[in-house]
């Protein structure tokens, strides 16, 4: 089976860009045909199955440097397409060059599958996955904060890791961190917050914490972060846009309970009352009982910890992968059984534990090009 995976993003630093990295890599090292389809002008892998297209247009985004708007070139990659002849089209982001291979408005995935004329009994989403060797409670090295010298070695840390910006809800995080002090503070309680990342609102979020023993550290990667992880306390994130939100699995893999919000997909991966809390953030107050209450109590944190990293496990990378491929093969196996057209053989099968048990008659019978041989998989990963 052969599959082209179109994404906008594969550049820049966030969870679908690491996660499409990572399922190439994947594809390469169990020998699936997988190719990746991009058109940036940032640095990507230098890899045998990443196609990186000149844009035909680039300018930054408004006030996010760092990220960009591209016009990908049409024809060159509809002909590096009809030489692979995929069997799936994957599309994994609703940009520029997934709409190449994606007809109609996939603002909503499900909704534009629909107006196509696919049941929506037939879609399901793909096991999100992360890499769990990297995030793990092995990376716990407590003497990591003498090197910034304006934190206290000592103090429980509260983490947040991402996007320093406006949409992941940071004006939230920045009111309730000034409360939550106040609380801890009045409590005898020593804890300092802890944001790695960059963004438009760093700047802002930075001055209006000045005085409240929060603390910068920009953007991190490698080990470094991982050990960033692993030596933390506590992960917050309050972002209600995220569609799965890797940062949440990466911190519970490496032991952090976590606070999230009850709006996107982080919840999902979270056990509440057990791995960490989903709240509302139309009450504030519940977050700040929540930091404190993790604070002041040691053993809550560590049970919560080793939970959250247990709870991660099965969404190892390999797992997430063959979850990946299976959803591909079973879309496949069915448009050309469809046709008449049955397997010789069952093919390779995982040789990891298996993903959530696939729905039957996945897909419809035709992809998106309308072509008689290619089906479509639609399923997304943030």
């Amino acid at each position: 089976m052969r599959v082209s995976l179109f994404t906008d993003t594969l550049g820049d630093v966030n969870g679908v860009s690491r996660f499409i990295q990572d399922v190439a890599g994947r594809a390469r090292a169990t020998g699936r045909d997988l190719q990746v389809i991009t058109s940036t002008r940032l640095a990507v892998p230098s890899e045998p199955n990443i196609f990186n297209f000149e844009p035909v247009f680039a300018t930054s985004m408004p006030r996010y440097q760092n990220l960009e708007v591209v016009f990908p070139p049409l024809v060159p990659i509809l002909r590096h397409l009809d030489r692979h002849q995929p069997d799936c089209i994957h599309i994994s982001t609703p940009g520029p060059v997934g709409l190449i291979g994606f007809p109609g408005r996939p603002h909503d995935y499900v909704e534009s599958l629909a107006r196509l004329g696919l049941d929506r009994d037939r879609c399901c989403a793909l096991m999100p996955g992360f890499e769990s060797g990297a995030f793990h409670p092995r990376f716990r090295d407590r003497s990591t904060w003498d090197r910034f010298p304006a934190m206290d070695p000592e103090s429980v840390k509260v983490l947040y890791v991402g996007r320093v910006s406006l949409e992941k809800n940071l004006p939230f995080l920045t009111a309730l961190w000034k409360q939550a002090q106040h609380r801890l503070v009045e409590q005898g309680l020593n804890a300092e917050l802890v944001v790695v990342g960059d963004g438009p609102y760093r700047e802002r979020m930075q001055q209006e914490l000045r005085k409240h023993r929060a603390h910068f550290l920009g953007f991190r990667k490698g080990d470094e972060l991982s050990t960033l992880y692993a030596s933390s306390d506590i992960f917050v994130f309050p972002s209600v846009t995220d569609t799965l939100g890797q940062v949440v699995m990466e911190s519970q893999g490496s032991g952090l309970p976590v606070l999230v919000t009850d709006q996107g997909g982080p919840k999902e991966v979270v056990d509440h009352g057990r791995t960490g809390y989903v709240l509302s953030t139309a009450d504030p107050n519940a977050w700040v009982e929540r930091i404190v209450g993790l604070v002041a109590d040691d053993e809550r944190r560590a049970r919560m910890g080793a939970a959250a990293h247990e709870s991660m496990q099965r969404f190892s990378l390999s797992n997430s992968f063959e979850h990946f491929w299976d959803v591909h093969t079973n879309a496949w196996r069915h448009h050309l059984a469809s046709r008449g057209i049955l397997p010789q053989d069952p093919g390779p099968q995982p040789t990891n534990e298996p993903g959530p048990e696939l729905p039957p008659n996945l897909w419809g019978d035709r992809g998106p090009s309308g072509a008689d041989d290619t089906a479509s998989s639609a399923a997304c990963q943030d």
